[in-house]
């Protein structure tokens, strides 16, 4: 039974030898752990509106690839044309263009630095002399970036110019790609 076994090992070993080299090259380089799998990921409330709530924009930072989660939009009634001014009313998925992803990784690593809000005025927001209104409900953004995920703070006047910056960025790429898409329609 013994000799079975090594064989079928032995043979799955030979028609498997990449594998093997890697995992024996991991195992005595003192590696302590490697994390298969981990990208860099944004999630981001985009086409955001007080007049329907927003979409959301799930972007792999590492391939380009992203999947858009339209929002809902009330097309029943014929008075409602907000739906118009909705970019996006169903859900898509793409890649972005090289210029896209560079934008938005520079975006990324700078609100990554600098955190997506500022740890002391969520710690007490009522320190913060200033309230920002939002008819449109919170806006929404979670970072994944070099081993690290960061979401965003309930408080919008405590977000950082960073994390401003990157939503406000990824807004316009999409902006462009819902704009693209209409035009080939």
């Amino acid at each position: 039974m013994l000799d079975g076994t090594l064989n079928r090992i032995t043979n799955w070993a030979e028609r498997n030898s990449t594998v093997v080299f890697v995992a024996l090259a991991l195992l005595t380089s003192g590696c302590s752990s490697v994390h298969f799998g981990e990208t860099n990921r944004l999630r981001v409330s985009i086409d955001h509106s007080e007049w329907h709530p927003s979409s959301i924009a799930n972007i792999n930072l590492d391939t380009g690839r992203y999947i858009v989660r339209a929002g809902p939009s009330d097309t029943s009634n014929p008075h409602n044309e907000d739906y118009l001014r909705q970019n996006w009313t169903q859900d898509a998925s793409g890649r972005l263009s090289v210029e896209q992803l560079d934008r938005l990784r520079d975006a990324a690593a700078k609100a990554d630095t600098n955190g997506l809000f500022d740890a002391k005025c969520d710690a007490d927001p009522d320190s913060v002399d200033y309230m920002i209104i939002t008819n449109g409900g919170m806006p929404s953004i979670a970072l994944r970036w070099a081993g690290r995920t960061q979401r965003h703070s309930k408080h919008l006047k405590c977000w950082t110019a960073e994390a401003n910056a990157l939503r406000r960025d990824a807004g316009e790429v999409f902006d462009n790609i819902a704009a693209g898409r209409a035009g080939n329609n």
